[in-house]
C-alpha cells in the first residue's frame, strides 16, 4: 500500500513550522518604536532587506508580517498590530489550521461529506486574504505609513 499525503498534511506542517518559528524568534526594539522592530536570533540582529522596498521606496503589501507573527509568538498583540494590521488575524488563522487540518487527517471520511464546500470555502478565504492585504497596503500608501523607514 502506497502512502500519499493530502494537501492537509502540507498545510498542517507549514502552519506548525510558521508558529514554532514565530515563537522561537525574539524581537528587539529599535529606538523604542514598535514599528521599527528588527528580529533577533541568538542575540544577533537579522539583516532586514525587501526587494520591493529597495526598488520602490515603500513597504510591500505583506511588509511586517514576519515581524508581526514573531510579536504574536511572544504574545505581544499591540506590537503585532503595529507592525501589520492583518498579522494578528493571520496568526490566529494559522493557529486554527492545526486542529482543523489535524481533524481531517485523522478522520478523512468526514472531509468527504462536505469536501466541495470546504474546497470552495478555502478558495474564497485565500482570495479574501489577498484582497485584505492589498486593501491594507493601499490604506498605508494613502496615510503615508508605507513610506516609513
Amino acid at each position: 500500500m502506497r502512502f500519499t499525503q493530502s494537501p492537509d498534511h502540507f498545510i498542517l506542517y507549514l502552519c506548525i513550522s510558521i508558529l514554532i518559528g514565530a515563537i522561537l524568534l525574539s524581537l528587539a526594539q529599535d529606538k523604542g518604536d514598535s514599528t521599527s522592530s528588527r528580529m533577533v536570533i541568538w542575540g544577533s540582529k537579522i539583516p532586514y532587506f525587501c526587494y520591493f522596498k529597495a526598488m520602490t521606496g515603500m513597504d510591500c503589501p505583506g511588509c511586517g508580517l514576519v515581524r508581526s507573527f514573531t510579536a504574536m509568538g511572544g504574545l505581544n498583540l499591540k506590537q503585532s498590530y503595529d507592525l501589520n494590521r492583518l498579522g494578528p488575524i493571520l496568526f490566529i488563522l494559522a493557529l486554527l489550521q492545526i486542529p482543523w487540518r489535524g481533524f481531517f487527517i485523522l478522520y478523512p471520511r468526514y472531509k468527504g461529506r462536505f469536501k466541495d464546500k470546504v474546497d470552495k470555502g478555502i478558495e474564497v478565504f485565500f482570495v479574501l486574504i489577498l484582497v485584505a492585504l492589498f486593501a491594507n497596503w493601499v490604506f498605508n500608501i494613502y496615510t503615508g505609513q508605507a513610506f516609513r523607514t
